[in-house]
């Protein structure tokens, strides 16, 4: 069964569950994905000719499969984010985050902890002050299947909780199609729907808010599962974007 939190990348470094998005479980046992993954590179290319025009993304991993490194930039190639993990024995980790500027100068760095459950899924993130103080909480709720049901944000200060409510949809053959993201006062936050491809080796995703289709993403994988093409279309079905990933393993013992 396909979990929308292994479609998704995120990135959130996706939102924070630290599992490569471009890693959706696959049943498929090969040479590949006995590696152990240490890096991807995104990169930007141009949607006619394929020719690489940016790194996008770059991310490392340990040999735990941990992510340790996170870079993001913007489509003329200049730095945006970039972020460092280190973890202690303690189902904890410390993110340090960079924001940079429109110029890619260091804008403002930030820290936010992260506590994990025995399956190795973020349950808090605490986000710290520059003084170290704690200023927000974010409380992660998951179901049988590791996909995210709740998410309660709360300003420390303030004791405010925002509270987002997570639903899913599965096809008869056990493919998850929707995903539904509803705020604490019950409007819709934002909707996901998700459509195959033979066997699997695509998928659309179709994000809807209150006034129709945002964005579509289409991803292609290869035989290990990994996300090799992405794409980005706007709501008429243009093609704007296209992404490629590559990736590098740590060498066998």
């Amino acid at each position: 069964m396909l979990r929308f939190g292994n479609i998704i990348l995120v990135l959130l470094a996706l939102l924070v569950l630290f599992g490569a998005c471009s890693d959706m479980g696959s049943p498929v046992v090969n040479q590949e994905n006995r590696n152990v993954l240490k890096s991807i590179t995104k990169w930007q290319v141009n949607v006619s000719t394929n020719q690489k025009k940016s790194v996008v993304m770059f991310q490392e991993f340990d040999r735990s499969g941990r992510l340790t490194f996170n870079e993001e930039y913007n489509e003329i190639g200049i730095i945006k984010y970039k972020s460092s993990y280190s973890y202690t024995g303690n189902n904890e980790s410390k993110e340090i985050f960079i924001e940079f500027d429109a110029a890619g100068n260091e804008k403002q760095q930030s820290i936010n902890e992260y506590k994990f459950d025995n399956k190795g899924r973020v349950v808090k993130k605490i986000a710290l002050n520059g003084a170290g103080e704690a200023c927000k909480e974010t409380v992660y709720q998951y179901d049988e299947l590791g996909n995210i049901i709740k998410r309660s944000e709360t300003d420390v200060k303030t004791n405010n909780t925002v509270v987002f409510d997570y639903s899913y949809t599965y096809s008869s053959a056990g493919n998850l199609v929707e995903r539904t993201i509803k705020s604490s006062n019950g409007n819709t936050f934002s909707r996901d729907s998700l459509v195959y491809s033979p066997g699997n080796s695509g998928l659309d995703i179709i994000n809807y808010n209150d006034e129709g289709i945002t964005y579509i993403k289409s991803y292609k994988y290869n035989s290990a599962g990994r996300i090799i093409t992405e794409f980005e279309s706007t709501s008429d079905g243009i093609l704007v974007r296209k992404f490629i990933y590559e990736y590098s393993y740590f060498s066998s013992y």
